[in-house]
């Protein structure tokens, strides 16, 4: 049987526009994934605060849309890496960090530990700072002399990488 001519240009013209239509909508599918990685990315950043009179610390906040995994976390102090979850290693690190007349409350963050969007954890501080101006400025000479690193991903599995350098060095020089 042979269609007309009018009949075979419909045939053509439907096929384009099933073609564009689905063209279309992988480019969509595409984009709208782009977006859900981009509307649940961790964003974590450092906040230190050391007001005479206040507690001395170091936080950690997420300020992205969604929660930070933790993949690895490690420390430096004074030149020594102490990674978080090797033995031993909170008990070295609390012994080099050790103020005089002063409390020290660490809480480090192993593997598979996650931030919440919006989450702050105080990952060194020392609430009694202020019971003289000596060991306030020991708490901030420590503060200063650590270093932390901490790699983490998102839910769509992305990993990044938040450094903290030290703002001293061992032997007290400014970096």
């Amino acid at each position: 049987m042979n269609l007309p001519a009018s009949a075979n240009l419909t045939a053509w013209g439907s096929l384009v526009i099933a073609l564009c239509a689905l063209g279309f909508s992988i480019q969509q599918g595409f984009a709208s994934r782009k977006h859900d990685r981009l509307s649940v990315r961790p964003k974590l950043d450092w906040t230190s605060s050391w007001v005479y009179g206040k507690a001395v610390r170091l936080s950690l906040r997420n300020n992205g849309l969604g929660p930070a995994v933790i993949g690895a976390m490690t420390v430096t102090f004074d030149g020594i890496d102490y990674v978080v979850d090797a033995e031993g290693m909170v008990s070295d690190l609390h012994a080099s960090l050790t103020i005089t007349g002063c409390k020290l409350e660490v809480h480090l963050m192993g593997a598979d530990s996650s931030l919440t969007s919006g989450q702050e954890v105080d990952l060194f501080l020392f609430p009694q700072s202020g019971t003289g101006r000596a060991a306030h400025n020991q708490a901030v000479d420590v503060l200063r002399r650590i270093g932390v690193r901490i790699k983490y991903k998102s839910m769509y599995d992305v990993t990044y990488e938040l450094r903290r350098r030290e703002l001293v060095s061992p032997d007290g020089a400014a970096v």
